[in-house]
C-alpha cells in the first residue's frame, strides 16, 4: 500500500504537467495594416505556439469566430472586399488539427461571430436583400432594413436556410441546451429574443423593448441568456439581465456604466469589468477576480464551456493583450503578443 501510495506521489506531476499541457488557447492575431490574420493554437503551460492558417482580409478588419464544441474546427468571419459588413464578409472553416485547408463556407455574410450547430455545422447569417427608408421615415428614426437569411452549412456540405427575415439585424450568439439557436433580432418596433427551431419554428422567448441590448452571451449550461441594457432614454443606468430559454426574465446587477461584454461563467453569475478590475458579479454581490492598475481598462472576452476558465484582454499601450485567467482562484497565465499585433480570442479547447 506504501509502495503505491509513494508511486502516486511521485507520479502526480507528471499527471498535472500533462493536463495543464492540453490546455490550449485559439486566438486570431492581426497586423494593423495587413491584410490577412494568422489563427494561432497557444498551449497555456508552456507558451508554445503554432500557426493553423492565414485568412485574408480587408485591411484594417480583424476575424470574429468561435470553436466547435470538440474544439477542432475555428469558424472564423471575415471582411473580404468593400466595407459594408452587413455584405462583404466570408466565412471559413479552420481544421486546427491541420489534417484540412481552410475552406470558405459561406459569402456575403454579415461580419459576426459565427456558431457552431453541432461539431460540424456552422450557423451564420447573410444579406440578401436591403431596403433603404424614405426621407420621411429616415426622419422617424427608421434604420436600413436587411432581407437576412439564417443559413445552417456544414464542413462538407451545401448551405441550408432555416429562415428568411425583413429587419434591421438578426444575431445568432448561440445554441440553447433545447438544441434550438439563440437569436437576437432589431426591428423598427424594437428588439426581441428568439429561439429558432432547426425545423425553422421561431419562439419569441422576450420583448426587449427599443432600447438596444449589448453583447447576448449564453450560460454555460445554454439554459439562459445574459446581456445589458440601458435601463432607458436619459436614466444612466445599466442593467445586467438574464433571460431563460423559458422566457423568465430576472435582473442580475445594476450599474452606472455599460461594462465591456459582462461574460457568464456559472448560471447567475457573471464576469464583469469597472475598467481596471474584473469582479464576478451575482445579485447584490460581488467578488475581485483581477485587478491591474497599470491597465487602462481590462476587458472579458469569453469562458470555458464549463465556466472555469475567463479570457480577458489588457488595454494598455498599444494593442490589446489577452491572458487567462482560472475563475476559482484567481491565477491567471499570459497569452502572448507581440508589438503592433492585435490578438482576439477565439477560445480554449483541450481544457485539464
Amino acid at each position: 500500500m506504501f509502495a503505491r501510495a509513494l508511486l502516486l506521489l511521485l507520479a502526480a506531476p507528471l499527471l498535472c504537467t500533462s493536463a495543464a499541457s492540453a490546455a490550449e488557447l485559439v486566438l486570431v492575431e492581426t497586423p494593423f495594416d495587413a491584410r490577412d490574420s494568422t489563427v494561432i493554437v497557444r498551449d497555456l503551460s508552456t507558451g508554445s505556439e503554432r500557426t493553423a492558417a492565414t485568412l485574408p482580409h480587408a485591411p484594417g478588419f480583424g476575424a470574429a469566430g468561435s470553436l466547435s464544441p470538440d474544439g477542432r474546427w475555428l469558424a472564423a468571419a471575415v471582411l473580404e472586399g468593400g466595407n459594408r459588413l452587413w455584405r462583404h464578409a466570408a466565412v471559413w472553416a479552420v481544421d486546427l488539427d491541420g489534417s484540412a485547408k481552410p475552406k470558405k463556407l459561406l459569402a456575403e455574410a454579415i461580419h459576426s461571430a459565427p456558431i457552431w450547430l453541432d461539431a460540424r455545422t456552422v450557423v451564420a447569417v447573410r444579406s440578401v436583400g436591403e431596403h433603404e427608408p424614405s426621407p420621411e421615415e429616415a426622419k422617424g428614426g427608421r434604420l436600413l432594413d436587411l432581407d437576412i437569411e439564417v443559413v445552417a452549412v456544414a464542413v462538407d456540405a451545401a448551405p441550408k436556410v432555416l429562415l428568411k427575415d425583413r429587419c434591421n439585424a438578426l444575431d445568432p450568439f448561440g445554441v440553447w441546451a433545447t438544441g434550438e439557436i439563440a437569436l437576437l433580432r432589431a426591428s423598427s418596433e424594437g428588439h426581441s429574443l428568439l429561439a429558432l427551431g432547426l425545423d425553422g419554428r421561431l419562439r419569441r422567448l422576450a420583448d426587449l423593448g427599443p432600447m438596444t441590448p449589448a453583447w447576448p452571451r449564453l450560460t454555460p449550461d445554454r439554459t439562459a441568456a445574459t446581456f445589458q441594457q440601458i435601463a432607458g432614454f436619459g436614466s444612466g443606468r445599466v442593467t445586467t439581465s438574464l433571460v431563460t430559454s423559458r422566457g423568465e426574465r430576472r435582473d442580475l446587477a445594476k450599474s452606472s456604466w455599460l461594462s465591456p461584454t459582462p461574460v457568464p461563467v456559472a448560471h447567475g453569475a457573471v464576469a464583469s469589468s469597472t475598467g481596471q478590475t474584473i469582479a464576478l458579479l451575482s445579485g447584490e454581490t460581488s467578488r475581485t477576480l483581477w485587478t491591474d492598475a497599470e491597465a487602462q481598462r481590462l476587458v472579458p472576452r469569453l469562458a470555458s464551456a464549463d465556466g472555469k476558465w475567463l479570457v480577458v484582454e489588457r488595454v494598455a499601450e498599444g494593442p490589446a493583450r489577452p491572458f487567462v485567467l482560472e475563475v476559482a482562484t484567481g491565477k491567471r497565465t499570459e497569452a502572448g503578443g507581440a508589438p503592433g499585433r492585435w490578438r482576439e480570442s477565439m477560445g480554449l479547447r483541450r481544457l485539464p
